[in-house]
């Protein structure tokens, strides 16, 4: 069951794929208010879509691509054929979407917590 943390991130993500990138910045400061944590989130979640969705279609050219290992003790040959289809496609975006929000938000979280002058002046 989700929290109603995580539906309403879950929302605004899902509203968030439907914009155009020059509108979604103005949005997501709109929706998330000063909860700088969910905004985190969102972007995160938006940021490894991307990334998740890119990867699938690079992958799609290996689709039906042959291969094989050959084991020279007993001199067999394994072949694998590689089958590329939407449930694989569906786990590759899903996989890359918990790496996103795993990875991306503790540095975000950090970004957000800090006064913005200071950390200007550390760069």
């Amino acid at each position: 069951m989700l929290t109603e943390r995580s539906e309403r991130v879950r929302s605004i993500f899902l509203e968030g794929l439907e914009l155009e990138p020059s509108v979604r910045r103005v949005f997501l400061a709109r929706v998330c208010d000063d909860d700088d944590q969910l905004r985190s989130e969102v972007e995160a979640l938006l940021i490894s879509f991307v990334g998740g969705v890119v990867g699938c279609l690079v992958v799609l050219p290996l689709n039906g691509f042959t291969t094989g290992a050959m084991n020279w003790q007993t001199f067999s040959h394994l072949a694998f054929a590689f089958k590329i289809t939407p449930p694989l496609l569906l786990q590759g975006i899903i996989f890359a979407l918990v790496m996103g929000l795993i990875g991306g938000l503790p540095p975000a979280i950090r970004a957000a917590r800090r006064p913005v002058a200071p950390a200007l002046r550390g760069l």
